[in-house]
């Protein structure tokens, strides 16, 4: 079933004399990623697991962790922690917040982990 799709989507495009097949493919895609990435973008900041991430972006954890290695050549949890580092380091500069505080208003759970890495980043 999967091979007949594929092959009736190869000989749809192969027809396609004007581009327009091959610009809705491309436009769907963008508008996929796109989806994707604002996803990630907005919750970062929440305590949640990769496998919580891939149910908000609705895939499997392996199709998660491949689109995430495809789009941001890094995986999944080195990028939350660097996201989340780049904003603890951010608040520390620009609010008043204990460092306790922004330790878990930026999605860490454990203030020693948070430290360690913060100090290693930075």
């Amino acid at each position: 079933m999967l091979d007949e799709i594929v092959e009736l989507l190869i000989n749809l495009i192969d027809a396609d004399q004007d581009g327009k097949i091959g610009k809705f493919i491309q436009f769907q895609h963008k508008q996929m990623n796109s989806g994707f990435i604002d996803i990630l973008h907005k919750t970062y900041l929440e305590p949640l697991t990769v496998t919580e991430f891939a149910k908000r972006t609705n895939l499997s954890v392996s199709s998660f962790k491949k689109k995430f290695n495809e789009t941001f050549s890094m995986p999944p949890k080195q990028w939350i922690n660097r996201k989340r580092l780049e904003k603890a380091y951010q608040m520390i500069k620009n609010t008043n917040y204990s460092i306790t505080e922004i330790c878990f208003l930026t999605g860490f759970e454990n203030l020693s982990y948070f430290i360690r890495s913060y100090k290693k980043e930075f």
